[in-house]
């Protein structure tokens, strides 16, 4: 066992930031939700994001806006797009239409697109509505113009949402995928010029069963250590079965341009699995037009859960993302995964310390490897002070990576707020590596390099925990901090 003593860093003061992270985005005030937009250009990372500036609950939603250079120190810019007349501005995706094949741009520079859903909540006489809507930008998305031409595709529904649109090379068309969302379906659609769209095809319903999918991706991986490539199709599922949860559902597949035909199984069905093991990872959307010379597919989540989001305790602003990953593909057994790590920038943020110091102040990092799993199982405990804990690890019986939460804090009762999470381990005969990134109330924990992911909330009284690791004796330590809130 190793026991690592507390930083003396007293712990800040009591007030409505003590739980705000420092290497997470967060707004300055107010609620925010699902990351929209995402797109590089002119040397920003945009990131725009559900936004209700009138609280910290659900409700009129916008389009929030930061920017970054680093993807780490984030600028929180004016609202981009704004509700107007009871149509909120659902989400949606931003692109670069580099050769002005819509026809809105200024004759300078490239116009910045963005595909949204416009949602108007259910009346007296009438349903609620879903239609999808463009606006545009010529100044690097610091303001707006709405289409005059919208909606541009309105099929009469009342769960058809959250646009996500690409370039396809191949085809030489811009592509968008939407959510029927109701019945659990992903569309393709197609366009020449961003405005004028054809269906193409839907997939779906495949893989765990619950209720309204939403917030879909669609992008291509090379497949690690081969030249083979696959499509990833993403969708987000609001409730799973009948449990108060939700999950990011993950299929591998090709795509022609018009279908999505997803690998099977042996029983002629979609191959899935979670994207994310824990209960914090929702609506993750990837960047759009990163630089080739980058080459990095990197995409963000927004860092809670719709089933108890409202009752978290953070004061005047509520809701934060995850930081920035870069995926990749590997070949695991004779299934692929999807492999998640923090981006280089967040890397470089962190560094060397020989204690872990206050988890209210700063980003703590613990890295550990092993040199098989099967020495035996590693155990990560933080203390605080009135028997608060927060575990996580490996249990080398049930060949399983963990997080128990279940003394961690407000919220512990609350019947969506699920206390033990276990996630089987599929890489055999290979050090067991675990990384986890402590920031404030969030919890993201990277296992064998990024194979398995989990991310969770927590909310720990004040105070300096104190850290014990139970794990073989061949296990490697480091620990690592940012220290100052960015």
């Amino acid at each position: 066992m190793a026991t690592i003593a507390p930083s003396t860093q007293p712990a800040p003061a009591d007030d409505c930031n003590r739980f705000r992270p420092t290497l997470h985005f967060t707004p300055k005030s107010n609620w925010i939700n699902d990351p929209n937009g995402l797109v590089y250009f002119a040397g920003e990372w945009h990131l725009f994001f559900q936004y209700n500036p009138f609280g910290t609950r659900w409700g009129h939603m916008h389009w929030g806006h930061a920017v970054s250079t680093d993807l780490i120190h984030w600028e929180e810019l004016p609202i981009a797009i704004a509700e107007e007349n009871d149509h909120m501005i659902f989400s949606g995706s931003c692109v670069v239409d580099w050769f002005n094949t819509s026809g809105l741009g200024d004759g300078t520079n490239p116009p910045l697109i963005a595909l949204y859903t416009d949602h108007t909540e259910p009346r007296a006489d009438a349903p609620q509505h879903q239609t999808q809507c463009l606006a545009y930008s010529h100044d690097k998305g610091r303001n707006w113009t709405k289409y005059g031409g919208n909606p541009l595709l309105d099929e009469g529904r009342e769960h058809f949402r959250d646009p996500k649109v690409f370039w396809h090379a191949p085809s030489a068309r811009w592509i968008m995928l939407l959510v029927r969302s109701a019945e659990n379906f992903a569309c393709i659609y197609q366009s020449s010029n961003l405005i004028d769209w054809d269906y193409s095809s839907k997939f779906g319903p495949a893989g765990a069963d619950g209720h309204l999918w939403e917030c879909p991706d669609l992008f291509e991986l090379p497949i690690d250590g081969s030249d083979e490539t696959r499509w990833v199709l993403k969708v987000d599922l609001f409730t799973v079965g009948g449990e108060k949860r939700s999950a990011c559902l993950l299929y591998f597949g090709q795509f022609d341009g018009k279908t999505f035909l997803p690998d099977l199984d042996a029983e002629g069905q979609p191959r899935w699995h979670y994207a994310d093991a824990g209960s914090d990872f929702y609506a993750a959307i990837s960047w759009s037009d990163i630089p080739p010379d980058d080459g990095r597919r990197i995409w963000i989540g927004w860092m809670n859960c719709h089933h108890y989001a409202p009752e978290t305790p953070t004061g005047a602003w509520r809701g934060a993302m995850t930081l920035p990953r870069a995926l990749g593909l590997r070949r695991i057994g004779d299934r692929l995964r999807l492999i998640q790590q923090p981006v280089r920038e967040a890397e470089a943020k962190m560094t060397p310390v020989t204690a872990l110091c206050p988890v209210n102040v700063g980003a703590q990092r613990i890295d550990l490897r092993c040199k098989q799993p099967q020495d035996g199982s590693v155990d990560i405990d933080l203390h605080w002070p009135q028997g608060y804990r927060l575990g996580f690890g490996y249990n080398a019986a049930e060949n399983a990576y963990y997080i128990k939460r279940s003394a961690s804090g407000s919220l512990i009762g609350h019947e969506s707020f699920q206390e033990y999470f276990r996630a089987e381990r599929f890489v055999d005969g290979s050090p067991l590596t675990l990384s986890a990134i402590i920031d404030s109330c969030t919890l993201e924990l990277f296992c064998d390099d990024g194979a398995q992911v989990f991310s969770h909330l927590f909310f720990p009284p004040l105070g300096t925990p104190e850290l014990t690791i139970h794990a073989p004796d061949d296990m490697e330590l480091k620990l690592s901090r940012c220290a100052c809130k960015i």
